[in-house]
C-alpha cells in the first residue's frame, strides 16, 4: 500500500473516493477507556454472562446457607493493566472492561473442586464454562482490496 506524506496509509481507492488511514493511538485509547465502552462491557456481563452462570450453578440443599448461585457480582476493570494476560499493542494499551466474580466463601471449591474427609468434591467450573460459552474464535482480519 502506498503512503502519502502526512496522510497515512492508503486503504481504499475508487473513482469516487480515496481513503487513507493514520493510526491515532491516543484516539483509540480514548475510545477504549470511554464510559460508553465500560457501560457496554458491564451491561453484557450483567445481562448475558451472569444469568448463564447462575443457570448452570450448583444449588445447595442446606437452608440458611449462602448459595453459590446467589453470589455473583459484576465489577468494572481496566483490561491490559498488570497482571493482565490480554495486552494489546506496544506499549500496552489499557481498555475498559468488566469481570464476573463469585463472592461465595466456597467459590474456589465449587469452581476447582476440593477435598472432604470422606470424598472428593467435583469441580463445577461455572466461571470457566461461562467463559467458554461466550468466547468466540478470532477470525483472521480481512485485507483491503
Amino acid at each position: 500500500m502506498a503512503r502519502a506524506a502526512g496522510r497515512g496509509q492508503l486503504v481504499w481507492r475508487s473513482p469516487h473516493a480515496t481513503v487513507h488511514f493514520k493510526m491515532d493511538r491516543r484516539g483509540i485509547q480514548g475510545v477504549a477507556l470511554s464510559a460508553e465502552v465500560g457501560d457496554a462491557c458491564r451491561d453484557w456481563a450483567q445481562h448475558k454472562a451472569k444469568p448463564f452462570a447462575i443457570s448452570i450453578s450448583p444449588r445447595s440443599q442446606e437452608s440458611g446457607k449462602t448459595h453459590y448461585a446467589d453470589s455473583f457480582e459484576v465489577h468494572s476493570v481496566l483490561v491490559g493493566a498488570p497482571p493482565s494476560l490480554t495486552i494489546i499493542g506496544r506499549p500496552p494499551m489499557l481498555r475498559a472492561g468488566a469481570i464476573l466474580i463469585n463472592t461465595s466463601p466456597y467459590a474456589v471449591a465449587v469452581e476447582y473442586g476440593g477435598k472432604r474427609a470422606h470424598a472428593r468434591q467435583t469441580s463445577h467450573r461455572v466461571l470457566g464454562k461461562t467463559l467458554a460459552r461466550f468466547r468466540r474464535p478470532v477470525k483472521p482480519s480481512r485485507q483491503g482490496p
